[in-house]
């Protein structure tokens, strides 16, 4: 699958799954704004290399799987309307940035984000303390050849 339809009416959608779309390499800015039901979203593995700010319109969102988006270069700060947040994994991506946002998520209790080999996430100070429901979290780095886990449990 290469294309999705522009603004699919799917408010009474609870899970999209689209991972291993190799081929899909864009998501309409709109893609998200009819479903507002959604509780998990995997578009793991896919060749998309942004993510559209529609994706703030997911205000139900429980469970958001954006691992091995190796062309994904950054993660829109409207991932901080995601109140209901629960789970964020993003392994393996472009991203080298965690928005500030990410720590908007009350409800977060599972956070699981590591940086490609050649690319090193920064996480801004502070972030993880913000999220006061938070967990689990790991964060792995890569460092002299090796895969360093930075944080494992949290409390």
């Amino acid at each position: 699958m290469n294309s999705l339809p522009e603004a699919p009416d799917c408010a009474v959608l609870s899970t999209l799954l689209l991972q291993s779309n190799g081929d899909l390499e864009i998501i309409s800015d709109m893609f998200f704004q009819y479903m507002t039901g959604l509780g998990v979203l995997n578009l793991s593995n896919n060749g998309i290399s942004l993510l559209p700010s529609s994706v703030g319109n997911l205000i139900n969102l429980r469970g958001l799987y954006l691992n091995q988006c190796y062309e994904l270069a950054m993660l829109p700060s409207d991932v901080g309307s995601l109140k209901k947040l629960e789970i964020l994994q993003i392994k393996e991506t472009r991203i080298n940035f965690l928005p500030p946002e990410v720590g908007n998520s009350a409800h977060l209790i599972c956070l699981l984000v590591s940086s490609s080999a050649n690319h090193f996430l920064k996480i801004p100070l502070g972030l993880i303390s913000r999220v006061s429901s938070l967990e689990h979290s790991a964060i792995v780095v890569p460092m002299n050849n090796e895969w360093w886990l930075l944080i494992e449990m949290l409390q």
